[in-house]
This record gives structure tokens, C-alpha cells and sequence, in this order.
């Protein structure tokens, strides 16, 4: 090993090019492998973009709708999460209960992925189904935000079916593998529709990855340098196979960190941007502002982004540039070593333990609608309990599940007039959550019954053209 070690070293001395080093090799193979994820990454946005669904209404949506939910108290919030833990512990078992939810968690995270969403904006769209509106007035603009959200509810629950598919249905290692190595490479929430944009902002985050490995790795070398006294001894070529090894594993504990990190810095973007909704109504000009409002958020990102990435890179081209007697060529393969083997294996073995940990999960079995965030326990239907509608797998043609019913033994409020009744924002009130309505969907959702459709709106009157020449004449005579 001292022999090979130190042949590496003279040959690298003897080479005036450094991108001709061991370092320079292991850093084009780290951005090759990178570039393909980014080429994936790139067509699965072009073939989600001609599906026609990857439009900006939902997404402005979506945030329109967390700031809905975020009227509600934080207390009553947490108190119900709580409860819920509590009733699942209480049945399940810590174990049990730890179980499904990774279970769950793990076919989410895929959904979200095939999506191009956050894990935290699956949770939302499932655990607030059909229970969210915007409006209580008669618009144009809600009935088509109520009709946008719908339709991501719907995609969410297709993403989690195929998802769940992928997990349970074919309960292969290779094919879960697959899916965490594609899920776990390194990306962000990107806020902007364009495909370009969306390319560049991948890059940036690819580059700055691999910039922070090598600032990361050159740092712990140095630290191990002047720690470690220079010896040329054979027995001191151990310590260099040791700072490999040590340097795997503060690259992994890096790793496991900024992911903890970058969840909850969603978390807080996700309560930021909920904050900026405030109003009921969302005219043309209010989504163009907030359109440009994300484009400069992004722009800012990038700009910090590409910051980070030429100072670790500067940092890595100074070590290697001083790097000049025999130890400090040894020094740059073992960064070189630790570099290629963190960002080619890391993401191998932390796929391989991830499709391991949900295989162990789903050996028990989880249901779908438990995946979908139903419950999946027999309840009593009491005499003063509504029953819960039935969430199950939604296709893309299919419609969405009806409301519940409300049973006789639960007060009703009292009768409203027939306009206001007959509206599509009154009414609704009667001791149960809002529904959206199926029938006033999107285009995108298809439908069966294509008369009710083709109906006019029953609340709508319909134009007189005698009675509206009498009303607009009557101001005039007066």
C-alpha cells in the first residue's frame, strides 16, 4: 500500500496539468453523474408540462389555500394532531404506530417527487381534502380556484395510487431502490413555471453540492494535517486511508443534517408564503405581482447559490494548488477518494438503506386509503356523529367522492330563501366543513355525466331582454 500510495504521489508530482490529476477525474465524473440526473429531471418537466397540468393556478392555489387553513388557531391545530396521536399509540403501539407512519411517509415522499412538489404539500392536500374554500361570494374567480385546487387534490391522489403501486403492489428492491435514488439527489422548491429557469436553478444546486463536498472535504484535511504529525513511515500511510474513512462519514452526517435543515426551511417558506394571501378575492394583476414576487426570490436564490459555489470551489482550487510535496499529493488523492466516493456512493447506500427501511415498513401491509390519509379503523356511526366519506383511489377520469350526508339527528339551520339557498357560496353552514363541489371542476377532471355540465348555473337568472332595457331606463326617467 505504501508502494502504491507513493507511486500515485510521484506520478502526480511529475503531471504539470492539474486537470490531469486523480482529483480533477474524480470531480468530471461527480458532474457527469450529476448532468444525467438534470437530463431526467428536465424531461420529466417537459412530459408534465404537455400533460397540460403544470400550470401556475394550482400552485397559486395551493398557497391561497394554507393561508385559509392557517386562519384556523394554532392550538385547535395541535390539540387534534394530538389527539390523533394519542387514539393511534393507544391502539397501535409506539412500535406499530412508528411503522406505519415511515410506511406512509415513504409513499408520499415518492408522490411528491414524481410531482415535483414538497412532502409537506402532499400532507396538506391529504389531510385537508375536500375541506377547503375561498369564498362565501358568488365569483368567477373562486369558482375557478375552488375548480383549480380540486384538480391538484385529484393529481396528489393519483401520484399517491401510482406511489403506492411502486411500494406495495410490486414489492420489488430494485424498483424502491430506483425511486429513492432519484428522490434523494440533491433539489429545491422552485417556484417558477419555466423550463429554462427551472434547468438553471437545478444547476446551481448540482454545482453547489459538489463545490460544498470539496470545501467540506478540504477543510477536514486540513484540520487532519496539522493535527496529525508528518511522518513518511510506512506505517503512517494508515492515516491517510483513515481520513478517507472519517471523511465519508462527516460527509454522510452532513448529509443526513442539511436534510433535516432543508425540511425545515419548507416548512417556514411554506408559512411565509401562506402569510401573503390575505384576501378572499385574487384578481389578474394580484397573481402577476405574486408571479414576479417568486421569480425575484428565485433570482435572489440563485444569486446565493452560485456565491456559495465559487468560494468552496476557490477554496478547493487553493488547496489543490499548494499541494506540492509528496505528503500534499497524497493529500489531494485522499480528497479526491473522499469526494468521488461521497458523491457517487453516498446517494447509492442512503438509497439502498432507505428501500431497505420501507420494505421493512411495509411488511405488515398499509392500505391505501391509510397512504391517503383516510381512516382506515371501523367506527360506530353514533346517533350525533357524521360519517366520513370514503376516500379511495381517484383515476384520472373518475370524479370525486360525494360529500357526506348529514344524518336527521343533527340540527339543521333554519331554511334560507331560495336565491340564497340555490347560490353556491350560502347555505353551506349546517355543522359541516365546506365541500368543494365535483360537478364545477376543471376542464382537466372528466366527467360522465356531461349534462349537468352542459346545464346553466341554476342560481344564475337568466337574461330578460325586456326587463333589462326596463331597468336600465328607469334611472334615465327619473
Amino acid at each position: 500500500m505504501c508502494e502504491a500510495l507513493g507511486a500515485s504521489a510521484l506520478s502526480l508530482r511529475e503531471e504539470s496539468a492539474w486537470w490531469s490529476s486523480a482529483a480533477a477525474v474524480a470531480l468530471w465524473v461527480v458532474i457527469l453523474f450529476h448532468v444525467l440526473f438534470l437530463a431526467a429531471a428536465a424531461r420529466q418537466d417537459v412530459q408534465m408540462r404537455k400533460q397540460g397540468w403544470w400550470k401556475e393556478e394550482y400552485f397559486l392555489t395551493r398557497d391561497a389555500a394554507h393561508a385559509q387553513v392557517l386562519k384556523l388557531s394554532p392550538a385547535a391545530r395541535l390539540q387534534s394532531a394530538a389527539c390523533g396521536a394519542c387514539r393511534a399509540l393507544r391502539s397501535e403501539g409506539f412500535g406499530g404506530w412508528l411503522q406505519r407512519r415511515l410506511a406512509a411517509f415513504c409513499v408520499r415522499a415518492s408522490a411528491a417527487s414524481k410531482l415535483q412538489l414538497a412532502e409537506l404539500d402532499v400532507e396538506f392536500m391529504l389531510l385537508h381534502m375536500y375541506q377547503v374554500t375561498f369564498s362565501s361570494e358568488e365569483s368567477a374567480w373562486t369558482r375557478k380556484r375552488n375548480a383549480d385546487f380540486l384538480a391538484l387534490q385529484l393529481k396528489v391522489q393519483q401520484a399517491v395510487t401510482v406511489a403506492y403501486q411502486d411500494f406495495v403492489s410490486k414489492p420489488s428492491l430494485c424498483s424502491r431502490f430506483w425511486v429513492f435514488l432519484v428522490q434523494l439527489q440533491p433539489h429545491c422548491a422552485v417556484q417558477s413555471y419555466s423550463l429554462v429557469t427551472r434547468c438553471l436553478m437545478r444547476a446551481c444546486v448540482v454545482v453547489a453540492n459538489v463545490s460544498g463536498r470539496v470545501a467540506m472535504s478540504v477543510v477536514f484535511f486540513l484540520v487532519l494535517q496539522d493535527t496529525q504529525p508528518r511522518d513518511h513511515a510506512c506505517a503512517s500511510e494508515w492515516r491517510h486511508v483513515n481520513g478517507i474513512v472519517s471523511g465519508i462519514g462527516v460527509q454522510l452526517l452532513f448529509s443526513c443534517v442539511s436534510r433535516m435543515l432543508q425540511l425545515l426551511w419548507t416548512a417556514v417558506l411554506l408559512l411565509c408564503h401562506s402569510r401573503e394571501f390575505k384576501q378572499d378575492e385574487w384578481d389578474a394583476a394580484s397573481r402577476q405581482r405574486q408571479l414576479w414576487r417568486w421569480w425575484l426570490q428565485d433570482m435572489a436564490f440563485a444569486g446565493l447559490v452560485v456565491l456559495y459555489a465559487a468560494s468552496c470551489a476557490t477554496l478547493g482550487a487553493a488547496y489543490i494548488a499548494s499541494s506540492s510535496d509528496e505528503d500534499g499529493q497524497r493529500w489531494l488523492v485522499s480528497l479526491a477518494t473522499v469526494v468521488l466516493l461521497s458523491a457517487l456512493l453516498e446517494p447509492l447506500l442512503k438509497s439502498l438503506l432507505a428501500s431497505i427501511l420501507a420494505g421493512w415498513c411495509l411488511e405488515d401491509g398499509i392500505s391505501l386509503q391509510e397512504c391517503l390519509g383516510a381512516p382506515v379503523e371501523p367506527r360506530v356511526k353514533a346517533a350525533n356523529t357524521t360519517p366520513v366519506a370514503d376516500l379511495g383511489s381517484i383515476r384520472e377520469g373518475d370524479e370525486a367522492p360525494p360529500a357526506p350526508r348529514i344524518p336527521a339527528s343533527i340540527p339543521r339551520a333554519p331554511s334560507a330563501p331560495a336565491q340564497e339557498r340555490d347560490s353556491p357560496g350560502k347555505g353551506r353552514d349546517v355543522g359541516l366543513a365546506p365541500t368543494i363541489h365535483a360537478w364545477r371542476s376543471s376542464p382537466n377532471v372528466l366527467s360522465t355525466e356531461r349534462k349537468v355540465r352542459e346545464q346553466p348555473d341554476s342560481w344564475r337568472r337568466r337574461s330578460d331582454p325586456e326587463l333589462d332595457q326596463s331597468e336600465v331606463k328607469a334611472p334615465v326617467s327619473a
